[in-house]
């Protein structure tokens, strides 16, 4: 069951025997993509990444004998197609970004172009492009859009804080699942490893889908 606002999340658990230890968002999100199931609390151990940032970042010098906090978290899963038609399953356990094609790569791309956020975590790097991103509500934050140039460096400093303003060039929604606009394309990343360039882009959040221990 997703959190519910007010309540309790997490519980103290330790290191389950043959634990994984896991250092970014896409080695979890390689993780759970091979996994049949959802794990043991203990099992998921979580050391760094945007998603364990967002978890509290705990630095935990020898996570084998530490108190843990296990998390029942949420999964983005999705689909895009590929110029040539082929359809892509897409992953993430804290975000999908899409940039704009024909830009340059990464996140300073953002904005530049046709763009979107979903974030299942708060934090994109030295970013706070969710600061209502909760991995474990049920629901994706998202923002896409395409900022005007004189706007781009002000938005950027704003995402940086988490404080960045609604501007009428972005739209948000905070919902279980989004579509990008139909026809626009976008060089999308999982959790930080791009995928290529995709269109029709479907996103929906698995709720509870995964126990990491941070």
């Amino acid at each position: 069951m997703s959190i519910r606002r007010g309540a309790d999340w997490g519980r103290p658990v330790r290191a389950a025997a043959g634990a994984q230890v896991i250092g970014s968002d896409a080695e979890l999100a390689a993780v759970v993509g091979s996994s049949d199931g959802s794990g043991e609390p203990g099992e998921l151990i979580v050391t760094g990444g945007d998603l364990h940032r967002t978890l509290g970042a705990p630095d935990r010098r020898d996570v084998t004998n530490a108190e843990l906090v296990a998390f029942e978290i949420d999964l983005v899963r999705g689909v895009g197609v590929r110029p040539d038609g082929t359809e892509v399953a897409l992953l993430a356990v804290a975000h999908v970004v899409g940039l704009p094609v024909s830009r340059r790569r990464g996140v300073e791309a953002l904005w530049r172009g046709p763009s979107f956020v979903a974030a299942n975590a708060a934090f994109l790097g030295e970013a706070n492009i969710g600061p209502r991103a909760h991995p474990g509500d049920g629901l994706l934050d998202v923002s896409w859009g395409e900022l005007p140039r004189r706007d781009l460096r002000a938005a950027r400093s704003r995402m940086r804080t988490g404080s960045h303003l609604p501007h009428p060039a972005i739209e948000e929604r905070r919902a279980s699942s989004w579509s990008a606009p139909e026809g626009t394309r976008y060089i999308v990343l999982c959790d930080g490893v791009e995928v290529g360039e995709l269109r029709e882009i479907r996103l929906t959040v698995e709720p509870d889908a995964v126990v990491v221990a941070v």
